[in-house]
């Protein structure tokens, strides 16, 4: 996989849209059926699902707790684990466990590293074709931007433009870098 900067993914079911209305008649444009039909049922499979929310749980630790207070990590995600289906709930774990989004979002390059290396250990990703799961992620990232759920209101002003890469920004028209608020 290429390496792209963690961003987190929805808890929303990411629908991906490869193909729809029109179709074209130039086949050098138009996605194969094959290529499109793997895609969707991929993104609707449970095993995908899951790995959302796997995601965004390990995405949220990483980023948000410094090194030295990482003997939390057990408690935290046990009680996230236990919230997983009620978002008032999560809520109040992530106040509980001192997640500010401020603070959070000092990240170093090794914190980074370590999200990756999440992404890419997951057993959903392992068993996709060469190069299938950076578009997945893709896909996901871009359902989850359109998702309401306040803890990705926060992640898309606080990580995506201050971190993203330019060319990732662009494809989702969001906001150039400015400011770190809580550094």
């Amino acid at each position: 996989m290429k390496k792209i900067i963690p961003i987190g993914l929805s808890l929303v079911t990411a629908i991906v849209i490869l193909g729809s209305g029109c179709q074209k008649k130039d086949q050098l444009t138009t996605p194969a059926p094959a290529e499109t039909n793997l895609k969707s049922q991929l993104v609707q499979s449970e095993s995908f699902q899951q790995f959302t929310r796997d995601f965004l749980r390990d995405y949220y630790y990483f980023t948000a707790y410094h090194r030295p207070v990482q003997n939390n990590k057990d408690q935290f995600l046990q009680d996230v684990q236990a919230n997983d289906k009620d978002e008032k709930k999560l809520s109040a774990v992530y106040r509980q466990h001192n997640l500010h989004f401020g603070k959070a979002f000092f990240l170093r390059m090794q914190m980074q590293e370590d999200v990756l290396a999440l992404v890419k250990a997951h057993p959903f990703l392992e068993t996709l074709p060469d190069g299938e799961g950076d578009k997945l992620i893709i896909e996901a990232m871009k359902a989850g931007f359109q998702s309401k759920d306040s803890r990705w209101v926060a992640l898309r002003h606080e990580t995506i433009g201050t971190y993203a890469p330019r060319k990732i920004r662009a494809s989702f028209a969001l906001p150039s870098p400015g400011f770190q608020r809580g550094i």
